[in-house]
């Protein structure tokens, strides 16, 4: 006989032992009782011998009952105590009656395990000996001591396990009980992979490079783009329709997503490898909305992507998840100009009004202000001064870098004009307007307090667009493919009213615009010159203006020291300033832009110490973008022009984090 069947007739066999002993216990009580109420009739009738004897037999059934009650008691602990035994024994058949794979541990060694363990989770095989790291790996262990369970992955089945034990002397008994969820993951894994996701795709300045084209040329212009998205949306299972002449919009699930990002969004490198007659090229910008429950959530993502992705230049792709985004593409990508100003009549206008409506007017750029935050803000003081408002410009001439432009301003306009943010904290009001230029990051202005402070606000800016940007201004004025920002307010200030623009600003402005595009070399387009043709006609010179980049010796020594201790990296020069050396900011950006005038360097890089930590100074020649280089590296910039920031960290630890970066960049080799 089995010991469960054993098991099964023992139980059945207390048990009525239990309920025959409790029926006779009662009746016996019942009858005790019911002598005990003869004795006390006969007692009180003066029958003394009847009394006696029924006193005699009640006594005895109570003692009788008492014995028979103690008896059964220890039986049934009896019992209980032997199943809760059997319960704690590792070679009991109790653990082989669950229905889950179970195995019990003492420290690390597999003391037992049951049927189902054996055919579920090791295939039919036995194990002896420690758990094997196949079955649970260390970082596992440590998740289940921690959280009493964890889920794992054994053969291609996931369980989850968890976990308990028990005390028997000295010995510790853990048992681990495995369920078997592998249906339940793939179902969520499955929920996951089909949640919504939209892409909308955007022929980048179609409206440019199509305005001389003819009606056939722009037939196959338009048909080969067209391709390309149509093939490569295919591949993901997705659903493309065209939306306009240049936008088109996807609706793909994660899955899709999943294959876009393994591809590096190829399309980006298959559109800008279309070759069309006159050496047209042409470039996408893709705007990516997920994480949300419906299709409608996501398109409303996606065109915050597609704002995103056209702010930073064009010819790559955002994935917004959240307030969160994910690049890609925009390595080389300098964009087409775009040619109608009407946009810039609209804001001209809006400023206008915004200006005419406040009571004071504060306008300030980013920290470590230069020529062309500093040239815009300027021109835009006169111009505000000359429709008789009340306006100032906010910085911190300690860390300013163009000291030659502050003192031409002091001197042409007067000392009232620059003010301290102390200052302006006390005159700012609710009815105030604060003009920010050359920067849209919140935490790059020259004065965050005055910023929080203020109630209506305008942007004008000419940098890739980052995701920190500015998200509460009345005008966000923002050109990535203007040269500078300086451009931007001379096309502005002529539609405003040209006259408010003099010598003195028109100085400023073209300082501005040859600064940024180093004395137009880089980034310059009919716009540039328009905006420089007119500066020039409202009589700026350019013997002034070069006197505004005249360096002190001082300056000049520590530039030339820099260039000398330049390392190259493939085609990329990168330059260290010298330990206990002082370098300012503007010799390592100047230093930056004459590593460039070497043969075969593509993008230069000085660094330099600030406080405990690194700055580094970033230029290139258009071919790199190194503002993704130091967008990696927590800074930011523009195509050209960038720099960045590490605090708490070494010369020789910022050097290895850049050439890190470096390597990780496309068709960069170890």
């Amino acid at each position: 006989m089995s010991e469960k069947k054993r098991s099964r007739q023992t139980v059945k066999r207390n048990r009525s032992k239990e309920v025959d002993s409790t029926t006779l216990v009662r009746l016996v009580v019942l009858l005790a009782t019911a002598l005990v109420s003869v004795c006390v009739a006969m007692y009180f009738t003066g029958n003394r011998m009847v009394f006696y004897v029924a006193a005699g037999i009640a006594v005895a059934l109570l003692i009788w009952a008492y014995t028979v009650i103690r008896k059964t008691g220890k039986a049934v602990s009896g019992f209980y105590r032997s199943v809760i035994k059997r319960l704690s024994m590792p070679n009991s058949d109790i653990y082989n009656q669950f229905r889950l794979p179970v195995v019990l541990l003492q420290g690390n060694n597999v003391i037992w395990y049951n049927s189902l363990f054996r055919s579920l989770v090791l295939q039919g095989n036995d194990m002896v000996g420690p758990l094997p790291d196949e079955i649970m790996s260390q970082s596992e262990r440590s998740a289940l001591r921690m959280y009493e369970k964890v889920d794992v992955e054994i053969n291609d089945r996931k369980f989850t396990v968890y976990s308990s034990g028990y005390q028997d002397k000295n010995t510790t008994t853990t048992v681990l009980y495995f369920v078997d969820v592998t249906d339940l993951k793939n179902i969520e894994r499955e929920y996951f992979e089909t949640r919504p996701v939209v892409a909308i795709f955007s022929i980048d300045s179609y409206d440019e490079l199509t305005k001389d084209m003819a009606d056939s040329d722009q037939a196959k212009f338009k048909g080969a783009i067209d391709r390309e998205i149509e093939l490569f949306t295919e591949k993901l299972q997705g659903v493309t329709k065209q939306l306009k002449n240049h936008r088109y919009i996807s609706l793909l699930d994660e899955r899709g997503l999943s294959l876009l990002k393994e591809n590096k969004i190829a399309v980006l490198d298959r559109v800008r490898n279309l070759t069309f007659d006159g050496g047209i090229k042409a470039t996408l910008s893709i705007g990516i909305g997920r994480g949300e429950d419906s299709y409608k959530a996501c398109e409303a993502s996606a065109l915050q992507a597609l704002e995103m992705s056209q702010g930073r230049g064009g010819d790559q792709a955002a994935i917004k998840t959240d307030d969160t985004y994910e690049f890609f593409g925009g390595v080389s990508s300098t964009g087409v100009e775009k040619r109608t100003k009407v946009r810039t009549r609209v804001v001209a206008s809006a400023l206008k009004e915004l200006i005419r409506g406040s009571d004071r007017i504060f306008i300030m750029g980013h920290r470590f202000g230069d020529i062309d935050s500093l040239g815009a803000s300027y021109a835009l003081w006169n111009c505000i001064h000359a429709l008789e408002k009340e306006a100032y410009i906010v910085l911190d001439e300690k860390t300013h870098l163009a000291q030659s432009l502050i003192q031409k301003i002091k001197a042409d306009a007067g000392n009232a004009v620059i003010i301290t943010e102390n200052e302006a904290l006390e005159l700012i009001t609710r009815q105030s307007l604060l003009i920010i230029c050359d920067t849209h990051r919140r935490d790059f202005v020259e004065s965050p307090k005055l910023y929080d402070q203020a109630h209506t606000t305008v942007v004008i800016d000419h940098h890739r667009k980052n995701t920190d940007y500015i998200d509460n201004s009345v005008i966000f004025y923002h050109e990535p493919h203007a040269s500078s920002t300086c451009e931007m307010v001379a096309e502005l200030l002529q539609y405003i009213d040209a006259t408010v623009v003099g010598k003195s600003q028109a100085d400023a402005l073209l300082a501005g615009i040859m600064l940024d595009t180093r004395n137009f070399v880089l980034r310059t387009g009919v716009r540039t010159f328009e905006a420089s043709a007119f500066l020039r006609s409202r009589g700026a010179d350019p013997v002034a203006v070069k006197k505004l980049f005249a360096d002190s010796f001082q300056v000049y020594r520590e530039r030339a020291l820099l260039v000398s201790s330049a390392e190259f990296y493939q085609n990329h020069a990168i330059a260290l300033a010298k330990p206990g050396v002082s370098v300012s900011r503007v010799a390592a950006s100047q230093a930056a832009d004459e590593l460039l005038n070497i043969e075969n360097v593509d993008a230069s890089f000085v660094m330099f110490a600030a406080g405990d930590g690194v700055n580094i100074s970033a230029r290139s020649l258009g071919k790199i973008n190194v503002q993704i280089i130091m967008e990696a590296l927590g800074g930011g910039g523009h195509h050209t022009m960038a720099a960045t920031q590490i605090p708490k960290t070494t010369m020789e630890q910022a050097k290895q984090k850049l050439l890190h970066i470096l390597k990780q960049m496309p068709g960069k080799e170890e």
